[in-house]
């Protein structure tokens, strides 16, 4: 899914072969070596285990701090950040998809914490690491700046909401 996203990124709705080389990326090859230990049946040694589950629990953070240095060049433009196709990803992200995954979660049977867990979980604003691939693989870091940030801040109403809805439904 990194590798298709990054494609669809770089894509400019045509092929080309300096894109296969994006598509050749660390994430995949961290996939590739973690199936080749699953169905080989080894261990990865400890001190790789540890290394991967520190490293894995810095990502968010550091994508954090990413979206926190951008934010000052902003504020020192004063121009209006916003731009015309904000709403499109916000209404998508903070609504649509909640609202759909919750009508379809009340008529699939599950455990009540389940259901609840995933209907929070869909409700959930922008990833941070999107910013760090937009800015890594187009020239529009700072739409996505805005939309992570202004969806965050949005998920603060909208998660709340998508919440009461689906109690009515559950």
């Amino acid at each position: 899914m990194f590798s298709l996203g990054i494609y669809l990124l770089q894509s400019d709705q045509r092929f080309q072969f300096k894109q296969l080389k994006a598509l050749i990326n660390l994430p995949l090859a961290a996939i590739i070596i973690g199936l080749l230990f699953a169905l080989s049946g080894f261990n990865a040694p400890i001190i790789l285990k540890n290394l991967s589950s520190m490293l894995s629990s810095l990502a968010a953070p550091l994508a954090m701090l990413y979206i926190g240095f951008l934010l000052p060049p902003f504020f020192k433009k004063k121009a209006n950040i916003l731009f015309r196709e904000l709403w499109y990803p916000l209404i998508m992200r903070l609504v649509l998809i909640p609202v759909i995954s919750v009508l379809v979660i009340v008529v699939i049977p599950m455990d009540d914490f389940l259901q609840q867990l995933f209907i929070i979980l869909t409700a959930m604003p922008t990833f941070m690491l999107a910013t760090v691939l937009f800015s890594r693989y187009t020239h529009d870091e700072e739409k996505a700046v805005v939309t992570t940030v202004i969806s965050t801040l949005l998920s603060l109403v909208t998660i709340p909401l998508i919440a009461v809805f689906a109690s009515f439904l559950l």
